[in-house]
This record gives structure tokens, sequence and C-alpha cells, in this order.
């Protein structure tokens, strides 16, 4: 570790202990970020959120935190949806299990965690903690478990029915077998039925069908961030139009075209009254990284006019309000003022704060080769492994 790095972030954790304060890095270079943002969290005594501009940022962001981590510290990812507010499209189902993955650890609780989302998944409006809390669903060997009422509660939290699961979030029926592959699991996961006992548990390959391994247990996580009960669906009732011949406002049509319709997500806030955001899934309020603020501003000058664009093409225009899905910048804006917050800045071009601490790097090639003032010869490379052993036992 760096003695310099390491006396001014423990500078910084301790004024931000004593009150909310803004903090500038003045000099931070993009590659140093991630190793800043690591060590500033083994300083601190509460959780971290690092705020970047786009999901790339922050999963390269991620990437390279988690490396700098002691064991035992967690490095989070919270992707936004990366598709279009209000689009008709639901999320890759890819995304979506990080993203259902990332809210049940952090609403499980424990530990402090250093959070990385972008902007965008910030400022959304979230399905609230509680109701995700009890959607986990643990499927045990010799459980008692109905068919009926695994297919409801894969249903209620946006599991697709289809003829083979393949992908997060599919399952599948036939007979007393159930494929099913929940966010959270490498592999699909097939579960024979004998009456209503759990007989079996395996996981499968999708391609060949055969199974590749026993399992005692495992755990259903949500598909979707919405959940299809009485009070969603009734409201839903008022915005879909059933078609000719259809049951009108029966609970079995409406929770069907409900499943099947692409880019619910984007209304869970405004169907569960949720104003909660990743903030509130967190165990304690963070210390807010912000990478590069003119970054974040131009982010949200975009994301205003892609919400705008949005709501003109939205699915359900009776719920698509940009309000109910996301906290407004401006808003966002003016509660850092009771945060305490670090600024990461190369160009001086942040604004105002509290104070400014100025970083200075040299390239990551020239400070490992560097002979003056390193310890031994060789340069600051064996110390710089040294340390990174020592951090990650």
């Amino acid at each position: 570790m760096n003695a310099q790095a390491e006396a001014i972030l423990r500078e910084v954790a301790e004024a931000l202990r004593k009150a909310p304060a803004r903090i500038t890095l003045r000099g931070a270079v993009p590659a140093a970020r991630p190793f800043l943002a690591a060590m500033l969290h083994r300083a601190i005594a509460s959780p971290l959120l690092v705020v970047t501009a786009g999901n790339a940022e922050a999963e390269r962001f991620h990437r390279e935190a988690a490396f700098w981590l002691a064991r035992g510290e967690r490095a989070l990812l919270f992707p936004s949806r990366e598709v279009l507010p209000f689009e008709p499209l639901s999320p890759e189902p890819g995304i979506a299990a990080a993203r259902i993955e990332t809210l049940a650890a952090l609403a499980a609780g424990g530990g402090r965690p250093l959070l990385v989302a972008p902007l965008e998944a910030v400022l959304q409006h979230l399905i609230p903690r509680g109701r995700l809390l009890l959607a986990r669903l643990e499927v045990r060997r010799g459980d008692t478990l109905s068919w009926e009422r695994l297919r409801r509660h894969l249903l209620q939290w946006g599991y697709r029915p289809v003829e083979r699961a393949a992908e997060p979030g599919d399952f599948a029926q036939r007979g007393g077998i159930v494929d099913l592959f929940p966010p959270g699991e490498g592999s699909p996961v097939r579960v024979e039925l004998f009456g209503d006992e759990v007989d079996s548990i395996h996981r499968f390959d999708p391609e060949t069908q055969r199974n590749t391994g026993p399992l005692e247990r495992f755990v259903v996580l949500p598909a979707r961030e919405i959940f299809l009960d009485g009070g969603v669906l009734g409201t839903l009732n008022k915005h879909l139009v059933a078609p000719e011949g259809a049951p009108e406002g029966g609970e079995s049509w409406l929770a069907q075209q409900a499943a099947a319709l692409p880019g619910l997500e984007h209304y869970a806030a405004a169907l569960l009254h949720s104003r909660q955001t990743i903030v509130d899934y967190l165990p304690a309020p963070p210390v807010v990284l912000l990478d590069e603020w003119p970054d974040l501003e131009s982010r949200a000058s975009r994301l205003a006019d892609e919400i705008a664009k949005g709501v003109a093409r939205a699915a359900l225009p009776g719920l698509a309000d940009p309000d109910r899905a996301f906290v407004p910048f401006e808003n966002w804006r003016t509660s850092l003022a009771d945060q305490p917050v670090v600024q990461l800045d190369l160009f001086g071009l942040s604004p105002d704060a509290d104070r400014e601490v100025a970083l200075e790097f040299a390239t990551g090639r020239t400070f490992l080769a560097a002979d003056e003032a390193a310890p031994g010869r060789g340069g600051h490379l064996p110390a710089a492994a040294r340390t990174l052993a020592t951090a990650q036992r």
C-alpha cells in the first residue's frame, strides 16, 4: 500500500466520521480510483457507495476494487437495466439476475459492503426491501412443497413458463418434474416432486438436459423486480385491455398477461407504492464516492431526455410517471449536502467542497520500476506483491 495514500485516506475517514462533509480528492487518475475506493472502504466504519456515470464504468470499477479488497470484504455491483426508461422491453436475463442477486444480498443484511452502481440505478425507485425479503423461498430435499404452491410463487415473482428452462427466470413443468433457473444459480435446477414432497434436486445442463450433480437445497430468488399479488393485478386491470373473448378482470388472465408484459419492471415502484432506492437496502447510511462529477451531470441530462421520450412510448401510459420511477437528479444532488461525500476529481471541475486534498500519482509501470525510496532492489514491485498478498490472506 502506498503510505501517502493510506495516510490521506485515514485522514479523510476521520473527517467524515466527525460530521457529514464533502471532500474532493484532486488529481485522482482513473486507474487509481478502484484502489483508492478499496482503501477508503477499509478506513471507514460504514458502507461505501460508489456512483459512476454508466454501466461500463461501474463494471470496471467493481472488478478492480474487488481485486484490492481484503479477504472477507464484499464488493457488490448493482447495474442499471440497460433498457431505456419505460421502453416496452425487459432487461436482458443476465442483467436482471445480477440486479436481483445484489438486492437479495443487501436485503439479507450484514457487513458493510462496497457497492458500485451507475447513476441511473442509484436514482431508481425499487421494490420495497421488506417485500423482497418475503420472496426468498428455500427448497430442501424432503420438504413438503406442492406444485401449485411453487407455480404460484414463480408466477408472482416474474418467472416465465417455457418449454425448456435455459435462462435465468425460466421455469418448465412436466408431470412431477419442475425445471427452473433462479438468479444466483450458475445453471438451472431440476426438482422432482413425489406428490407434495421434494424427492430430489439436481443441477442440469440446459443443452443436453442431463443432470450434472445433486443438491440438498437451493434458494429461489425473484426473477424480476415485480410482485404480482392481488393488489398489483387489481391496478393492472385498470390499464390492460383484455382481448376479445378473454375473461375480463379474471385474475388468471391478468397474471398471465402481466407475467408476459415486457418492461413491467419500469412500473414496479408505482405499482408497489415504493419510494425506496438502493440506499435503503444498505445496512447503514453510506459514504458516497462520486466518480467524476461532470460525467454524472452529463449522464443525468441524457437520462432526463431518455425518460421524456420513454413516457411518450410507454406500454402503460397511465403508470408512466417519471417521479414515481426515479428520484429527480436535482433532488438527489440536494440530498448529498446531508451525507458524507468524497469526490474523485482529475481536472478540478467538481463542485466546491468543504475540503480538498491533492493526490500525486505516477503511472503504474513507472511506480513499480522506480528505485528511489523503494525498499530493496527491484523498485517497488516486491513491496507491492507483499502488500497484495497480505491484504488477500
